[in-house]
């Protein structure tokens, strides 16, 4: 009937095809290893207005003679001083927040106003000591912080009440930026992992034994650097940037309890190695649960590698997706939800919730269909030839949920293929290291070529359609509906005033979107559209962009200036 029959005869042994069915798919997530900073980058959550500048400057902003801000009405029930925080900053008494009337200004007691029914605000508008503040801040921790000291504009909390500008300066001091809950985090891929050696995570033998690893997977004692181990389900291996990352939170933890706090330092971290074994939280977004996970090693990967188990807990499927890490004891003293977004969506993304242990039967069901057999009959594969349900061979391969009821669900999980290295030399991709997109754009159509099954115009076509032709589009819509931000003290305008400066301090203003950035992609895209046989459709879109460019940004030389006086 076909070639294999004819060499299945010849031969005498039965030859079948690689596979039964071959699937194409598309990849386009790289590695990602890096902190998590808001925008622009902020050391602590507390409100300046536009005083700091544009760079939010808290420093800059104490200079200010005065500093009008809306913060939390908090009154003290022992000295009855206005506070910014739960606990008095002159007498250390417990205050309380004191709801006001927003139309007669007046302090109520219940909800409602008495007197005009409006509903009480828990916020106030009022002339705040920012320069004793700093004063009073920097005696506390014991360090000046370097400017710029970054704050935010204004607070969007329900209550409005601030963050302690000694954890900003503490921040300040090891350069970490705040997330808008209070937490600092480091973002990082998703990578399943069940096994591993001391070698691979660059420890010595005796370091894994004090971790609770004393046995291989066939049951030896641990002895060598290259014996096989299977991963306990909430240990993690982190990228070393991460673990870097977190060594500098770990300080900055000890510095808050020493100088805040009144406590002990808990970490006394000097090197990443002291980072083993400290607990962390994993976070996926759009969520509002952390899994608990420890840390066992690094890695050069820029992933973080986990237990298929503990990346299912935080409801992710081990597809590349990107979570965050926050070391526990930041998340136990920083973590607030006084400071989350009013707005809808501020609660995710947040630990609201810890989960301690990780139980295979509540993760995701995914990970109930994980292969955890060490081979495959040969039934499977004259089976897959007729392409039967997967459900119908449950009893022939060995999956999670086999083994929900047994306590062999947290151990002894198998594979079919072992490798020497989960990492390469080269730690990072092409895509996360080249910079400008034309290079990258060259380095894909030069992959698409070489691959048979890659139809190259194609490709150009949808990378014109779907990523560069809407980025021209928006960058000029973003240019003919710009704002104009002055220099000095960041304030915005929607129209430039007459005398053309800032009516806040009179300094200069300057736009916020430059003719550069909305045809940076034009010459791209035409000399795609050269080389490639694109869509006609692409094409004559192009055309009318750039003649609509052309009319936006007339050429120099046909540009002529005028003024009002030339129409009089």
């Amino acid at each position: 009937k076909n070639s294999l029959d004819l060499l299945s005869n010849i031969s005498g042994v039965q030859i079948s095809k690689k596979s039964s069915v071959t699937m194409s798919m598309r990849t386009g997530r790289p590695e990602k290893a890096m902190p998590r900073k808001m925008k622009p980058p902020v050391h602590t959550l507390f409100p300046i207005g536009s005083k700091g500048g544009i760079r939010r400057d808290i420093l800059k902003a104490s200079n200010s003679p005065q500093l009008d801000i809306e913060l939390v009405n908090m009154i003290c029930s022992k000295c009855g001083s206005q506070s910014t925080s739960k606990r008095c900053n002159k007498c250390d008494g417990f205050s309380s927040i004191v709801l006001v009337c927003p139309n007669c200004n007046k302090k109520i007691e219940r909800d409602t106003c008495p007197y005009c029914k409006a509903i009480g605000i828990s916020h106030t508008k009022i002339s705040y000591h920012l320069k004793e503040a700093i004063d009073n801040a920097v005696k506390n921790v014991g360090y000046r912080p370097k400017p710029p000291l970054k704050g935010v504009e204004g607070l969007t909390n329900n209550t409005r009440i601030p963050e302690m500008l000694e954890k900003g300066i503490l921040r300040n001091k090891y350069d970490l930026s705040i997330y808008k809950d209070g937490t600092i985090r480091f973002d990082a891929t998703n990578s399943p992992l069940t096994h591993f050696t001391a070698e691979q995570i660059g420890l010595k033998v005796e370091e894994l034994q004090n971790l609770g690893y004393t046995l291989d997977v066939e049951g030896k004692p641990l002895e060598t650097t290259n014996q096989l181990i299977e991963l306990f389900i909430q240990d993690i291996i982190l990228p070393y940037e991460c673990g870097e990352h977190l060594l500098r939170i770990a300080n900055f933890i000890d510095d808050l309890l020493i100088n805040v706090y009144n406590e002990k330092a808990y970490y006394k971290s000097n090197s990443i190695n002291d980072m083993l074994g400290k607990l962390v939280l994993g976070l996926a977004p759009h969520t509002s649960v952390g899994v608990i996970g420890r840390v066992i090693g690094f890695n050069e990967a820029q992933v973080c590698f986990a237990h298929p188990y503990w990346h299912s807990a935080k409801r992710r499927d081990c597809d590349g997706d990107g979570d965050a890490i926050l070391l526990l004891m930041d998340a136990f003293l920083n973590f607030s939800k006084d400071f989350l977004p009013a707005q809808m969506g501020g609660l995710m993304d947040t630990p609201l919730l810890i989960q301690p242990i990780v139980l295979p039967k509540e993760v995701q069901r995914q990970a109930h269909n994980f292969d955890i057999t060490n081979n495959y009959p040969l039934s499977f594969y004259q089976e897959s030839k007729n392409e039967i349900s997967p459900s119908e061979l449950k009893s022939k391969i060995d999956v999670v949920r086999s083994r929900l009821k047994k306590e062999s669900q947290f151990y002894g999980l198998n594979f079919t293929h072992p490798t020497s290295t989960f990492s390469i030399e080269k730690s990072r991709s092409t895509y996360s290291t080249v910079k400008s997109l034309s290079e990258k754009l060259e380095k894909q159509i030069d992959i698409a070529i070489k691959i048979c099954s890659v139809d190259v115009d194609k490709v150009v076509s949808s990378v014109l359609n779907t990523h560069l032709l809407p980025d021209i589009l928006g960058n000029m819509t973003a240019y003919t509906s710009q704002k104009f931000r002055c220099r000095d003290c960041g304030r915005s305008y929607r129209r430039i005033p007459v005398r053309g400066t800032c009516l806040s301090c009179g300094y200069k203003l300057q736009t916020t979107v430059s003719r550069k950035s909305v045809e940076k992609y034009l010459k791209l895209s035409l000399n795609l559209c050269e080389r490639f046989n694109v869509d006609d459709y692409i094409n004559k879109r192009l055309d009318l962009i750039s003649n609509e460019l052309k009319t936006l940004f007339p050429p120099t030389e046909e540009s002529n200036q005028v003024v009002l006086t030339d129409y009089v």
